[in-house]
């Protein structure tokens, strides 16, 4: 990609539209943005990780100037008002929330990329999905109804915790219908956990 195009106002907000499109949409026009431009990277933050609410729907889009483009989405409290009145919340990471968000990531990768490549010059691609600042959750669905007690789990070993070894290939048409993609990450998740959890005992 070419790094002057970060500083120009049309392209930032050409990014901006497609992270708004789409029913899986990354960002909410109700919330305010931030655009950071560097010489090598253009960042536009949704959110606030410093405050409860904000943190809750974080998302950052991040385009590299080698065409890298990462989106990153908070995984985490996402059931709604009883996670106020949970506290397991605090030591989870539901796989349904994690496949919700990873709906949206794809969904905007493929517009993103259509947008960007519309003549498929780049292909295949390359992905990888990692989970940071996991700490002592672990990966498990959310109670029906909230829980006053919990035990507290093991610290992950890893930080950031990449879930592929190297990243995996895939073509446009992966784009367009992730659920395979999806199903495999979250496979793959699972087996993460299971591998700390079991070093931990």
């Amino acid at each position: 990609m070419d790094p002057t195009d970060f500083m120009n106002t049309t392209f930032q907000r050409n990014v901006q539209r497609l992270a708004h499109e789409g029913e899986t949409s990354i960002f909410d026009y109700g919330q305010g943005k931030n655009t950071l431009v560097e010489a090598s990277r253009l960042r536009i933050t949704q959110g606030n990780p410093g405050d409860w609410r904000g943190g809750r729907d974080l998302a950052v889009v991040d385009l590299y100037e080698n065409g890298t483009l990462s989106v990153s989405l908070n995984v985490t409290g996402l059931a709604g008002a009883d996670t106020t009145r949970d506290i397991g919340q605090m030591y989870r990471i539901d796989p349904n929330d994690v496949h919700r968000r990873l709906e949206v990531a794809w969904s905007f990768a493929a517009r993103w990329w259509e947008h960007h490549d519309p003549y498929r010059r780049h292909e295949p691609l390359l992905y990888n999905t990692v989970l940071h600042d996991v700490r002592t959750r672990r990966l498990e669905i959310a109670p029906q109804h909230p829980t006053n007690s919990t035990s507290i789990p093991a610290t992950c070993p890893h930080d950031p915790l990449w879930i592929y070894d190297r990243p995996r290939k895939i073509v446009r048409q992966d784009l367009r219908n992730p659920d395979g993609e999806i199903k495999r990450t979250l496979d793959m998740m699972q087996l993460r956990f299971k591998e700390w959890e079991g070093r931990s005992l």
